[in-house]
């Protein structure tokens, strides 16, 4: 559980700092898990923290998308990824098994934490060319904001 709190601990402390610079922007944490059992015990593991606010990580603010998901609860939980960069959405926590790999592109994801093995090194680089892309334009726009003021 160790990175699951790391990658928390940088969600939160990314959300402070932009707030901190009047950037209102809500930010999203990915888990990828390569099965379901582990899947199940992020999820677990998110209900028993806060947040910085002492606010519970509760259904609204964490999700889970898998293949064994039954039809309706699958078509509920691609309509709340389409919302993922609404700032007024409450969802911050997407974990996911073996999906939204290729083609899965929003702009609020800006931690991802990675549970599952992988012989492949291209997945590994499109997570980092992910996350590094999103931190460059976070930062550039991050600037423009400030020079505007």
């Amino acid at each position: 559980m160790l990175l699951l709190d790391i990658g928390r601990r940088k969600l939160e402390a990314l959300t402070e700092e932009f707030l901190s610079r009047g950037i209102n922007k809500k930010l999203v944490m990915m888990v990828l898990c390569e099965e379901m059992a582990v899947a199940r015990m992020v999820k677990q593991h998110f209900q028993s923290v806060t947040d910085v606010r002492n606010l519970e990580y509760d259904e609204n603010k964490v999700m889970e998308i898998h293949t064994e998901l039954k039809e309706e609860e699958l078509k509920l939980a691609r309509r709340k990824l389409d919302i993922i960069d609404d700032n007024n959405d409450p969802l911050n926590v997407v974990i996911s098994v073996l999906m939204l790999r290729e083609g899965f592109d929003r702009k609020n994801i800006s931690v991802i934490v990675v549970l599952r093995a992988t012989e492949a090194d291209l997945l590994l680089e499109q997570i980092v060319g992910k996350i590094r892309c999103r931190i460059i334009n976070k930062t550039r726009s991050s600037r423009s904001i400030q020079s505007k003021s």
